[in-house]
């Protein structure tokens, strides 16, 4: 068994952790829209209470503000729950604006590829962290496939965006002064 663990070993050397963490969440995510008919909308899940203003109406889920925000960032106070504090996570639903290009349309597929790439990108620079320390590469898995950092990207919630910058905070920390250089 020692020869084939090394020969699959060696053949997945150019499997990286980052890789594997982003096709798992396009296959959830896919699992996710296509149990929904393709609707992206059903990521944002929208309540009546917030969106439509029925005081008596569903509640919809967290998502549903950075979207509101993204929407309309100067009048979507009005369709939160508590302005203060949505919209002091404003970096996610303002990204996802800008990549919309100011479509409404585009806006739940945004917040999805923002929130897909944060998750790969935050995976990429926690397996820098751990290379750089001497450790397994693959234990940044635990950061990307956890399920609250899964459920955080599929419920289009702000955390995705907010742990990649608190990671590449932490790495940049970390880098000698003056250097730029990705580890490999």
């Amino acid at each position: 068994t020692g020869c084939i663990g090394s020969a699959i070993h060696s053949s997945l050397r150019w499997l990286r952790p980052w890789q594997v963490a982003g096709l798992v969440a396009a296959v959830y995510l896919s699992a996710v829209l296509v149990a929904n008919g393709g609707d992206p909308m059903s990521l944002v899940i929208v309540g009546s209470r917030f969106d439509s203003g029925e005081p008596g109406g569903s509640m919809g889920y967290d998502g549903q503000f950075a979207y509101q925000i993204a929407k309309s960032p100067l009048t979507a106070w009005q369709r939160v729950d508590r302005p203060a504090y949505r919209y002091q996570r404003i970096l996610y639903p303002a990204v996802a604006g800008v990549l919309a290009f100011g479509q409404s349309a585009w806006l739940p597929w945004t917040l999805l590829i923002t929130n897909l790439a944060a998750l790969v990108l935050g995976t990429a620079v926690t397996e820098a962290l751990l290379a750089g320390w001497g450790a397994s590469r693959w234990y940044a898995l635990a950061y990307a496939l956890n399920v609250g950092m899964l459920m955080s990207v599929r419920l289009d919630l702000t955390e995705p965006l907010a742990f990649f910058f608190v990671q590449l905070g932490f790495w940049w920390s970390k880098m000698p002064p003056g250097s730029l250089d990705w580890p490999d």
